[in-house]
């Protein structure tokens, strides 16, 4: 069956960088039997979108529901075209459980089913201030972050089929975080780690 695993998470988690990482490391993989393609959910907004996050306006619901539903319909029209197994990787903000039900849930072509996977990158508010401030040529302001945690619904294992939690920390985690976490398939933590180290990762767990 043909897959689409979205990376998702508030703007500077880190979505493009780890998502062609993970394309990239399916192709080098040549005992995967499959194709892989990523793609970037920014370059499905509309301009009036575009316009209005580059204002520090931030989005709604009725703003986005056009938006996930243009990416379903190209992912499914892409697998219906697809000669064999593909894996599309998509980096998408998805943050409330109704955009991610939308993107799990292809209203066309209903005889090409896929299956979706949510990899969440989960990265300190601190650590996201440091990376969108260093971040140039992007319609995405920095006073918009608290916006993005206002809006986001973190997804979890125990209420969403799915789910895989990637804690990214760039500074590391205190002694009582550290004492909460329970390492398991589902929940993957990273200190430092560049893309490529977090997408090889993913791949070896998840590539069947």
């Amino acid at each position: 069956m043909n897959e689409l695993w979205v990376v998702c998470g508030v703007a500077g988690s880190g979505k493009s960088a780890v998502g062609n990482a993970v394309v990239e490391e399916i192709r080098a993989d040549h005992s995967a039997s499959a194709d892989a393609l990523f793609l970037d959910a920014d370059d499905f907004h509309p301009p009036e979108n575009v316009a209005k996050m580059s204002s520090g306006t931030p989005l709604t619901d009725d703003d986005r529901k056009p938006w996930l539903e243009a990416i379903t319909s190209h992912v499914t029209a892409h697998f219906a075209k697809a000669s064999r197994r593909t894996i599309i990787v998509l980096a998408c903000s998805a943050l409330k459980r109704a955009y991610r039900i939308i993107l799990s849930s292809p209203t066309s072509m209903p005889s090409q089913p896929y299956s979706t996977t949510f990899f969440y990158l989960r990265v300190s508010k601190a650590d996201l201030l440091a990376r969108l401030k260093a971040r140039a040529n992007h319609f995405f302001r920095v006073d918009m972050l608290d916006s993005q945690f206002a809006a986001l619904e973190e997804p979890t294992a125990s209420v969403e089929e799915k789910v895989v939690i990637l804690d990214i920390r760039d500074s590391g985690w205190d002694a009582e975080e550290q004492h909460q976490q329970v390492p398991n398939r589902n929940h993957l933590c990273f200190l430092k780690r560049s893309p490529e180290k977090i997408a090889q990762l993913v791949v070896l767990t998840f590539l069947e």
